[in-house]
């Protein structure tokens, strides 16, 4: 099942600031609504995100590298 991340799990995975994490959250979820899923404001389903950003399964921050 996937996890839903908040705007400070998005922020240690992207390496941003709070304001470019949840612009993110809304472009994705924006574009899960417009495909019919349903979303949760301010959350986003963490393998989408994976996914969108090209991360795969690597769960580090882009900043540790």
């Amino acid at each position: 099942m996937a996890e839903l991340l908040g705007v400070n799990e998005v922020v240690n995975i992207v390496g941003t600031g709070p304001d470019a994490a949840y612009k993110i959250i809304r472009e994705l979820n924006a574009e899960l609504k417009e495909r019919g899923f349903i979303v949760v404001r301010g959350r986003i389903a963490e393998n989408y995100l994976r996914e969108r950003l090209n991360l795969g399964r690597e769960k580090e921050c882009l900043t540790d590298k």
